[in-house]
């Protein structure tokens, strides 16, 4: 089964140099949002995992989570944190939430493009969640590329520190964007990631992990597009197989 990413909107508020969110694409109508999810029920949809661009930038977030809920759908939602406050009113709606940290070193976060002060605002986010008692489920995605590759096992007090359920780290992909212009900046080597994968192995990490390589990304998701295209990710290229408004796509949600 393939984990449905709704890529809700091509709006974000950091500047990510690796970033492979779509861009100048135009995005669906308010009034579209409805149809989609009915669609999504009719193809028998139990998990959305909502992204972006930042997908809280996204106008009528909070009703898409609150139609998408009473649906009965396991909801996730990947972001950076820095409007999730804004919305406390659908954070109970949320199973899970994914933050994007992939450093705790200041300057690290300013070259790659999400501000020095990125690790301390997820600490506030944290703080929040647990004076506010948030029930959902707390990941981290943490993307590894030639900047920050010798600052992740740095992350590991953080991690057990903060009791993540989950932490994702991805190898820096060129897939689209960005992120393809940006390659030979960000990229790292076969080697460097599968060093990654030895040191971690021997750490107590303090929650389970995982990381992703580029076989791992390929065919394992369904893309949902800001402007309603589907793509399936194939050998670092989107392939599209329609439209969600337009086609039949049941065959690829089963």
């Amino acid at each position: 089964m393939k984990e449905l990413c709704w890529l809700l909107t091509t709006h974000c508020n950091e500047n990510c140099g690796y970033c492979s969110k779509f861009t100048h694409l135009p995005v669906i109508t308010n009034a579209e949002y409805k149809r989609i999810l009915e669609i999504l029920e009719q193809y028998g949809t139990k998990h959305i995992t909502f992204g972006g661009g930042e997908p809280f930038l996204t106008e009528r977030f909070d009703d898409i989570v609150r139609m998408a809920k009473q649906k009965g759908i396991h909801l996730k939602v990947v972001t950076n944190g820095d409007y999730l406050l804004e919305h406390g009113e659908i954070l109970p709606l949320l199973d899970e939430i994914t933050l994007s940290l992939d450093s705790v070193d200041r300057q690290v976060n300013e070259k790659l493009g999400r501000g020095a002060d990125h690790y301390s605002h997820i600490q506030q986010v944290l703080t929040y969640f647990k004076e506010n008692r948030v029930e959902a489920n707390i990941n981290i995605n943490t993307v590894a590329t030639r900047y920050n590759l010798d600052y992740i096992q740095a992350m590991i007090p953080f991690i057990k520190r903060a009791k993540i359920h989950a932490w994702r780290i991805l190898r820096f992909s060129p897939l689209r964007g960005r992120a393809a212009r940006n390659k030979a900046e960000f990229a790292i080597s076969d080697n460097d990631f599968e060093q990654l994968r030895m040191d971690l192995k021997s750490q107590d990490v303090g929650c389970p992990y995982r990381l992703v390589d580029y076989d791992g990304m390929s065919q394992n998701y369904l893309l949902i597009a800001p402007d309603g295209n589907v793509y399936v990710p194939d050998d670092l290229k989107d392939v599209k197989v329609g439209h969600i408004l337009k086609d039949d796509l049941k065959q690829y949600f089963c």
